[in-house]
């Protein structure tokens, strides 16, 4: 753990930011949280922040999902802020990171309230998100729990998404003339680089699922136990019909119908 300036006597405390963008990715998420805090013995205060973005669902319940996956997340662990944050907001993000020069620490600051971070859970590293805290949070420890139940593929398989705005879709030669005025910025020491938000250093540690599978060959990882998985199911599932009524009624639909095995 990166607990700095341990002070004798007293509680140690950690903050620890996880973005996930589904409910799977959620439980894969809070097993590698049980799987590091099993590896220590140090008595911390704990202060957990909840990212979740980059939601699948059918036009007009992705606020429904994102609540969902909040009340699910409370179910399990305790948070001190949720966000969700919609696309929208990551193509107005990345943009105001390419044009203002603004540090991504900062933006992040301000959008999300979150000012440090000593372990930082994420997926992918694919996504806006993602790759936004690891570029602001350097000095954490990152941690990648994989996708869908703790399954990850190698850390160079991926890029980050590139979100475009509608002035990213205008004819190529406007575009091309935006890009000559800003190399020539860039030149003239006008204009600032900082404001990239891929992160191609490797995490430090994966907790997965499944050690080393499609032949990663990572030396840094640790394997979860299918036994959080379960727990952390069945936690979600003692809800499952208020949460999700629709798909409750049809799931119990199902079991009654005769051939299917739900």
């Amino acid at each position: 753990m990166n607990c700095k300036q341990l002070i004798p006597g007293k509680q140690a405390k950690l903050t620890r930011v996880v973005a996930c963008q589904g409910a799977v990715q959620l439980a894969s998420a809070v097993a590698a949280m049980r799987t590091v805090d099993g590896q220590s013995t140090d008595d911390v205060e704990v202060e957990n922040h909840l990212l979740v973005h980059d939601l699948s669902a059918p036009e007009g319940q992705i606020e429904e999902f994102a609540r969902c996956i909040f009340e699910l997340a409370n179910k399990v662990e305790s948070w001190k802020t949720q966000r969700f944050v919609p696309l929208a907001d990551c193509v107005r993000l990345q943009s105001e990171l390419a044009r203002k020069n603004q540090r991504p620490l900062c933006l992040l600051s301000d959008y999300t309230g979150i000012e440090n971070c000593d372990q930082l859970y994420v997926g992918q590293n694919n996504k806006f998100v993602p790759t936004w805290l690891r570029h602001s949070f350097s000095d954490a420890k990152h941690i990648c729990f994989g996708d869908g139940i703790a399954v990850n593929f190698t850390n160079t398989y991926y890029r980050p998404k590139e979100y475009l705005s509608r002035e990213a879709k205008q004819p190529w030669l406007k575009r091309a003339r935006r890009g000559v005025k800003s190399a020539i910025k860039r030149i003239l020491g006008m204009q600032s680089q900082q404001n990239s938000v891929e992160y191609s250093t490797d995490f430090d540690l994966h907790c997965l699922l499944l050690k080393n599978l499609f032949d990663q060959k990572l030396s840094n990882v640790t394997e979860i136990n299918a036994r959080h998985f379960m727990e952390l199911f069945e936690s979600f599932a003692e809800d499952f019909s208020s949460l999700a009524p629709v798909a409750h009624a049809e799931l119990s639909q199902l079991r009654e119908s005769p051939g299917t095995n739900v």
